[in-house]
């Protein structure tokens, strides 16, 4: 997770359907428990916050008391979750225990959206330093702050509105972040408002990869630096967020990294013959 490869730029894994259910679409509704889950705690200060959004960090308990540095990774949940739903589902905290980093879970309040969705299709929160976006750097700066983090090793993740929120982040702060994972998410820019955001995650409106690598461009027009690396992940069979969404996204990706390689594909990753995997890869590779 924490190694640098520096010839892959972008992957996508996708999940066939069966015939039996919706597979890997990583998008979990159901769950609307708001309880803290064990060993997360809440940080109640942390910056001005203007997405007024909360924050909760998981310290392993061999990194309490640890001087040396270590990765970060930043968890945004899905519509109808919170900190600790995603926490227990992922397994995010067993993975800290096991690889030794922190993790961040910023958190949506009902007063902002009352599906508890990050609002990653409202400008004020997806663009500058204002709104949602911004509580999510302030809450990764504190983390930097007050912990021995490795800059060079944050990582964010995202599910569903907390994946096209990791994208929005990553428009935003590119030199941030190393690399993003986004499960049924969305290319920057692709709503501007609650209703334009609910017709593209059935019906996503396709554009050039020059359009979507401009609307990134926008954000940070003197940035003269890297973009991190995306891994995309969809079901094929997912009935919320249309898929297409992930194919606009890597057409934005492949734009700004400007990779112009057919993908490496892989029919049957990790010997599972419901899972596709394609990597486009840099011009050096």
């Amino acid at each position: 997770m924490c190694s640098k490869t520096n010839h892959l730029a972008l992957s996508m894994v996708s999940a066939l359907p069966t015939k039996t259910c919706v597979t890997f679409s990583f998008i979990v509704l159901a769950c609307l428990s708001c309880f803290r889950f064990k060993g997360l705690e809440e940080v109640h200060q942390f910056g001005r916050n203007p997405g007024n959004l909360a924050l909760f960090k998981y310290i392993p308990q061999t990194l309490k008391e640890s001087k040396e540095t270590h990765p970060l990774v930043v968890v945004l949940h899905g519509c109808n979750q919170s900190a600790g739903a995603i926490a227990r589902t992922s397994d995010w905290n067993k993975l800290a225990d096991r690889y030794g980093f922190y993790v961040a879970y910023p958190e949506q309040q009902l007063i902002n959206n009352t599906s508890r969705c990050f609002n990653w299709f409202k400008k004020k929160d997806y663009k500058g330093s204002r709104g949602e976006v911004e509580s999510i750097h302030q809450m990764v700066n504190y983390m930097r702050t007050n912990y021995p983090i490795d800059s060079s090793n944050i990582y964010i993740y995202g599910v569903s509105a907390g994946a096209a929120m990791s994208v929005a982040y990553v428009a935003n702060h590119p030199e941030v972040i190393q690399s993003a994972a986004v499960l049924a998410g969305s290319a920057y820019g692709m709503a501007f408002n609650a209703f334009s955001g609910l017709r593209v995650m059935m019906l996503p409106k396709k554009r050039s990869g020059e359009e979507w690598k401009r609307r990134i461009r926008e954000v940070r027009p003197d940035y003269t630096g890297s973009y991190p690396r995306l891994v995309v992940i969809h079901g094929t069979s997912d009935w919320i967020v249309n898929p297409k969404n992930s194919r606009e996204l890597i057409k934005q990706w492949r734009a700004l990294h400007e990779l112009d390689n057919p993908p490496v594909r892989i029919e049957s990753y990790r010997n599972n013959d419901r899972l596709l995997r394609e990597s486009y890869l840099d011009r050096d590779s």
